[in-house]
Parts: C-alpha cells; structure tokens; sequence
C-alpha cells in the first residue's frame, strides 16, 4: 500500500463513503475497497495477485478492526490508511484530517477535530503496542485515550479562542497549533 499515497486512498474512501453511506466497513466491503485501489493504480494485475492481496487484506482488517466488531468504523480505516500508505507525516496527518471534515468545509468542528484526534491517538497506541522500545512505559498502560483526547480537543480550542459549537478549526491551524 505503501504505493498509493494517504491522500490519495482517504479521498477514495470519502467518495466511497457518499455513494455507500457511512455506515462501518464489514471485512467483505473493506477488503473489496482496497481491491479497487490496488486495481486503480495498478497494483493488482492478475487473478493471482488480487488473491494473494485479498488475503493480505483480511489480516490487515483484523488488525485495525481495534473493537473487535467485525466492522471498520471511520477512525479505524483513517487509521488502517493513515498506517498503511505512502506519503509523508504531513500528507498522512492531511489525509485524516480531510476524512474527518464531514461536511467538507476544510475545516474541523469541535466534534470533528475530537475524532481526528482520538484517531491519531489511536493510530500513536497501536504504533506502541507493536514497538518494544514505546511499550515498556508503565505511564502508557494508565492512559485513558478518552479522556486525552477530550483534553486535547478542548485544549486546542481554548488556545485558538473558539468556542466548542460554534468555531471550526483548519488544518494550517491545526499543523500550527501542533508544532507551536
């Protein structure tokens, strides 16, 4: 995957999100979405390559399917691309950041940038899991990704003098609010 840029596969999945709706992914509809991709930019020629993909597919599914439901929500798949693709960290922080903008304003509500950043904590906690060097820290075992993510959002907000409801935040904003 990591032939096809995040930008590239979350406007995939956008556009795929309008025509199907945005209800979860079951395994069937995950894998067949990263099959067209694959398929689009030729990655996937033959039959045999498409099956060998597909299996792929499945066990990638398993891992970012973090509930266990059986479905990919919208934070999970922005996580599974986020992971999987190529591109820079700021194309594939760009990348979340348009899947979460419900309303395609380029810009975050409260609501919107509270699952963006629920979904980078997400994507940083699975990272750690699989990385000895992050995973020892008996402070990461405590964290209630919840309540840091809120804490974040909220932070975020008050920093930028807006008011939960009513301001929205874009991304320059946002990539400024992070690294100042």
């Amino acid at each position: 995957m990591r032939k096809v840029s995040a930008l590239t596969a979350s406007k995939a999945f956008k556009v795929y999100m309008q025509k199907n709706g945005n209800s979860p992914l079951s395994q069937q509809d995950f894998v067949e979405f990263m099959i067209s991709i694959m398929k689009k930019y030729d990655f996937c020629d033959t039959k045999s390559e498409e099956d060998i993909i597909r299996d792929e597919f499945d066990k990638v599914f398993s891992t970012f399917d973090y509930d266990k439901s059986g479905n990919l929500d919208t934070e999970e798949v922005a996580n599974c691309l986020s992971l999987m693709c190529g591109g820079s960290i700021n194309h594939k922080i760009y990348a979340a950041f348009t899947l979460f903008d419900d309303n395609n304003s380029m810009t975050l509500s409260f609501d919107e940038l509270n699952k963006f950043i629920r979904c980078v904590f997400q994507t940083f906690d699975g990272l750690r899991k699989g990385n000895s060097a992050l995973e020892g820290g008996e402070v990461w075992n405590k964290i209630d990704i919840k309540k840091l993510t809120l804490a974040a959002t909220e932070k975020c907000f008050q920093d930028m003098k807006l008011v939960k409801g009513k301001g929205e935040v874009n991304y320059t904003q946002f990539m400024s609010w992070m690294t100042g």
